[in-house]
């Protein structure tokens, strides 16, 4: 018994240890007046991105004060280098109780640059195409976050994109799922049943250019990503 109270105060003395030698080394907020969220992350070279969502256009949010996606990019320091903002029409996905919250990835590339996805259900604005239905979208940014070019993966049904690898060739591999019906859309082939969805992986080359794409699945739902 003394042995195993021992054992959880040595624990107990390991744990205040290591808590102790952790310091804040910055913390930064960023928000405009009205409600803002950080949802996701990412280490660059020399910063960071971060992925989440706004509804102002104050504050240190310098878009209009359309709610929408808001993607950040910050230095060693936490300091902001750029920031972008995507409309409401442009991030929204679609879960089985309806419209949810933001969710919006970004990863960096190669160049310094980031490639972000997002789902869409309209055109326009920094979307060059939408299929119908909802659609999984990519949008390549370079090292101060202008758009280089954007990339849709759909048809006129529901399809979605759940993650995206920049590849050795400095293309992109793109994983996600879909119900295509192998006629609208760019997606080449329909899935399996119509009624479920199939998991759609896409390869795109550094340009964003299509380089082919391949669905999978069975007679119940298939994901990738």
């Amino acid at each position: 018994m003394l042995l195993r109270y021992a054992k959880i105060l040595l624990l107990i003395l390991l744990s205040q240890a290591i808590f102790a030698q952790m310091q804040i080394d910055w913390q930064q907020c960023y928000c405009s007046m009205e409600t803002d969220e950080a949802w996701d992350v990412v280490q660059v070279n020399d910063g960071y991105l971060v992925i989440g969502m706004q509804q102002g256009g104050d504050g240190q949010v310098i878009c209009s004060n359309t709610s929408g996606a808001w993607l950040l990019r910050i230095n060693g320091t936490g300091e902001i280098d750029w920031q972008k903002c995507y409309s409401e029409k442009s991030a929204y996905r679609m879960f089985n109780e309806g419209v949810s919250s933001y969710i919006f990835y970004g990863n960096p590339t190669n160049d310094g640059g980031c490639v972000a996805i997002a789902d869409i259900f309209s055109q326009g604005g920094d979307i060059t195409n939408w299929y119908g239905g909802y659609d999984g979208w990519l949008v390549k940014l370079d090292s101060l976050g202008n758009t280089e070019w954007d990339f849709t993966v759909g048809s006129q049904n529901a399809d979605a994109i759940n993650g995206v690898k920049q590849t050795l060739d400095n293309g992109y591999i793109i994983a996600g799922y879909g119900r295509p019906d192998g006629i609208s859309g760019n997606i080449t082939n329909p899935s399996y049943t119509s009624s479920y969805a199939d998991a759609v992986i896409y390869k795109l080359d550094s340009l964003g250019n299509p380089v082919w794409n391949k669905t999978y699945g069975g007679s119940n739902s298939d994901v990738a990503g």
